[in-house]
């Protein structure tokens, strides 16, 4: 076996992991704002973050308010709304943070949605949800390719945009 097939195959057994984890509704990667992660039971899981969160759950709560971004940023970043640098979030990263299923208990990787084991910040029905990715699946399963640039979605999630 060279270098090269060792690497490759290296690589797809690394895909393959992060593939199953997801599929048990484990969480990939560092944790989102508002969540930490830690180690329990021997799983890396992601809980709430007893700081963040709050401020978190606070930002849905005044965009369901209809307040823009610029609002939210302006009024939450004082109270401690800031990324993991320290710095204030960006009008595009609390637009992200404000559509991330990860925050209503889901997890979504390529092309799938689905629900985590982690404890959601903010509760909505399996119905909103599916409206706003546009599926008609079960939640559990549910596609994301088929909203690629659609009206329900301005993320664009796609195989290679999860």
């Amino acid at each position: 076996m060279t270098n090269e097939e060792y690497y490759q195959n290296t690589g797809i057994l690394a895909k393959r992991a992060v593939r199953r984890k997801v599929l048990r509704g484990g969480y990939p990667g560092c944790a989102p704002l508002g969540y930490k992660n830690e180690v329990i039971a021997g799983k890396h899981v992601i809980v709430p973050d007893a700081e963040k969160a709050p401020l978190v759950r606070e930002a849905f709560a005044l965009h369901a308010q209809g307040r823009t971004l610029q609002q939210i940023i302006a009024e939450l970043t004082p109270k401690g709304l800031v990324s993991r640098n320290g710095k204030p979030l960006g009008v595009s990263s609390l637009h992200l943070i404000l559509h991330n299923p990860v925050y209503r208990g889901y997890v979504s990787y390529e092309d799938l949605l689905i629900a985590g084991n982690h404890i959601p910040l903010i509760g909505e029905s399996k119905r909103a949800l599916r409206e706003e990715y546009g599926s008609s699946h079960d939640t559990r399963f549910a596609t994301l390719s088929s909203t690629t640039n659609g009206p329900q979605c301005s993320l664009g999630f796609t195989k290679s945009n999860p």
